[in-house]
């Protein structure tokens, strides 16, 4: 556990290729992935771990329904650690912000999000578990969806640099361009 987090123990880290390339060697967390519990999580209980990290100063950048898992004793765990940052203190509203526009738009998690309840019942359950005011509340909603929305743009526009428009860009005269 760190900072009342359960995570997987590191047994080694370290950079390879003159440090462009990180490394982490954990030991597996058991428990079974959000993601595959099918809409089984509830959001009062997801709400209240990431109130919980946030208060613990711990940014999971890669924060998703598939690195956190439902440990055998009921509880959440956080497996993906390499992307976190512990804070010397609680996170800041902006922090949180980002953190939760992470969580709230993962592609793999949106239809979850709409079958388990939304991504606004899940910041709202957030904000009733750390405290924070109706006026606060309403801003960080507000927030997050904005980050949604952001987040859904660049994703959309990165699909539509990956793949061309129409079957004529790809075509030359001598037949189909090379990729």
């Amino acid at each position: 556990h760190s900072r009342g987090v359960a995570v997987p123990a590191c047994r080694a880290h370290g950079r390879v290729a003159q440090g462009e390339v990180r490394f982490v060697i954990c030991e597996a967390l058991n428990g079974t992935p959000l993601r595959r519990l099918d809409g089984q999580v509830e959001i009062k209980a997801l709400a209240e771990f990431v109130a919980h990290l946030h208060q613990q100063g711990v940014y999971c950048r890669s924060l998703h329904l598939g690195n956190l898992v439902r440990l055998g004793d009921g509880g959440i765990g956080l497996v993906d650690v390499q992307d976190t940052r512990f804070c010397s203190g609680p996170l800041t509203l902006r922090q949180r912000e980002r953190n939760l526009g992470i969580l709230c738009s993962h592609p793999e998690d949106l239809a979850w999000m709409r079958q388990g309840g939304s991504w606004s019942e899940l910041v709202m359950a957030y904000s009733r578990a750390s405290h924070l005011s109706l006026a606060q509340a309403a801003d960080l909603r507000e927030r997050v969806r904005l980050q949604i929305e952001r987040r859904g743009a660049r994703r959309a526009l990165r699909r539509r640099q990956d793949f061309p428009a129409s079957a004529a860009e790809i075509l030359t005269p001598q037949g189909v361009r090379g990729r």
